[in-house]
């Protein structure tokens, strides 16, 4: 998780990820069905945005300084 701390992530997108949380829940009351069916949709299509928007901001980064970690890019390990 060292990248989403360092990691400069618009205030929009922290707003969308909280309003995420209470839909996730009703989501997850809908899998048996009822009345709540119909959020299971709802909550799918959230997932996939949502997704699609972070890892658009994530490629967007920056790459790491690695001269500020104190390594050279010869020295800085593979992950």
């Amino acid at each position: 998780m060292g990248f989403a701390r360092n990691a400069e992530f618009p205030r929009w997108l922290t707003i969308v990820t909280a309003l995420g949380v209470p839909l996730a829940l009703v989501d997850a009351c809908s899998y048996d069905g009822g009345p709540l069916a119909a959020v299971g949709i709802i909550g799918l299509a959230y997932f996939l945005l949502w997704s699609l928007t972070v890892a658009v901001q994530l490629a967007r980064q920056p790459a790491a300084d690695t001269r500020a970690l104190g390594k050279t890019p010869a020295t800085a390990p593979v992950v």
